[in-house]
């Protein structure tokens, strides 16, 4: 199903208004800049979100290229781990394991019984039900 582009527009308009909403919240947790808050800061930070959430659906174009470079980044990081996980833990376990002499999968016949049954006369694999 395609994202119509209104629901990319809304979607856009939350991004930078939580955007705004974190470089504020850093803003004023790490500087002196909206100490104290009062009602004039407050205001100026309240039209400013106003501002990001009007400017937000004309900042369509950077949302989309934001969200298609944090889907690469995603798929190189998940690529990453699960290099990391398969050569440093998989690899060296199954290593150990084999030294150790276990075998997962017996691929021996040594004449162990099986749950696989020969077709009956007048049956079809075809007709199973």
């Amino acid at each position: 199903m395609m994202d119509t582009p209104d629901r990319i527009r809304r979607q856009s308009s939350w991004f930078f208004a939580l955007l705004y909403l974190l470089a504020a919240f850093l803003i004023w947790r790490q500087t002196n800049l909206l100490r104290p808050l009062n009602p004039v800061r407050g205001l100026i930070l309240a039209a400013g979100f106003a501002l990001t959430l009007a400017a937000g659906p004309f900042l369509t174009p950077v949302f989309k290229v934001v969200t298609a470079l944090t889907r690469r980044l995603g798929s190189l990081i998940f690529g990453s781990i699960s290099l990391l996980v398969y050569f440093l833990i998989l690899s060296p376990l199954a290593m150990v394991m084999r030294l150790g002499g276990k075998q997962f999968l017996s691929l021996k016949d040594e004449g162990e019984e099986t749950w696989y049954q020969d077709w009956a006369p007048g049956e079809s694999p075809d007709k199973q039900y």
